[in-house]
C-alpha cells in the first residue's frame, strides 16, 4: 500500500508534470490565449515530446530500468539529451520573442540540469525534488495558491523517492537545495 501511494506521488510530482503545469499556467498568465496554446504546443514538441519518447523507449529496450532514469550511470545520455533539447527551446523563446520571465525561467532551469549533471558524477541528484523547489518558487511570484501547495507537497514527495528506493536522503537534500537555490535565482531576476 506504501508503494503504491508513493508511485501514485511520484508521477504526479514528476519533473516532466510540474514544469508543463508551471509553464501551461505562466503561458496563459502572460499571453492570449492563441498565443499561449500556440507557445506551450511548440515547447511540447521541441522538448518535452522527445524526451518523453526517449525514456520510454530505453526503459522499454532494458537500457534504463525505469521512466524515472533510476541508475546515476545511465543519467548520463539522459542529461545530454535534456540540454541539447532545452538549448533548442531556448532558442525558440528567443525566436519567438517571449517575454524576459519566460527566458529567465528557461535559463534558470538550464542551469538547474547543468549543476545537476556535474553532481550526477558523484551522486545521484533527485530531480523530483529539484523541480519541485524551482517550480514551488517560480510560482511564487505569479499565484500564491500554488506555490504554498506544492511547498506542501514538497516533504510527500521526498517521501514517494525514499520509499520507492530511488534516491537516498543525501540525494533527495541536495535535489531540494538545487531546486531552491534555482528557484531564489528565478525571483531575483524576472
Amino acid at each position: 500500500m506504501k508503494n503504491r501511494l508513493a508511485l501514485i506521488i511520484s508521477r504526479l510530482a514528476h519533473p516532466i508534470s510540474l514544469i508543463l503545469i508551471f509553464m501551461a499556467y505562466t503561458f496563459f498568465i502572460l499571453h492570449e490565449p492563441w498565443k499561449a496554446t500556440w507557445t506551450l504546443t511548440a515547447i511540447i514538441v521541441i522538448g518535452i515530446l522527445p524526451l518523453v519518447i526517449w525514456n520510454q523507449s530505453r526503459t522499454k529496450k532494458g537500457i534504463y530500468t525505469n521512466f524515472d532514469v533510476s541508475v546515476r550511470k545511465d543519467r548520463y545520455s539522459m542529461f545530454a539529451l535534456i540540454l541539447a533539447l532545452t538549448l533548442l527551446v531556448i532558442l525558440f523563446i528567443i525566436f519567438s520573442d517571449q517575454p524576459w520571465p519566460v527566458l529567465a525561467g528557461s535559463l534558470v532551469l538550464l542551469l538547474l540540469v547543468v549543476v545537476s549533471f556535474v553532481l550526477n558524477f558523484w551522486l545521484k541528484v533527485s530531480l523530483h525534488m529539484a523541480v519541485a523547489g524551482y517550480v514551488a518558487l517560480g510560482f511564487w511570484q505569479i499565484h500564491y495558491l500554488p506555490a504554498i501547495l506544492l511547498f506542501m507537497a514538497i516533504p510527500f514527495i521526498a517521501w514517494s523517492r525514499k520509499q520507492l528506493g530511488r534516491h537516498q536522503n543525501d540525494e533527495l537534500i541536495i535535489g531540494g537545495l538545487i531546486g531552491l537555490a534555482s528557484g531564489i535565482l528565478l525571483l531575483m531576476i524576472s
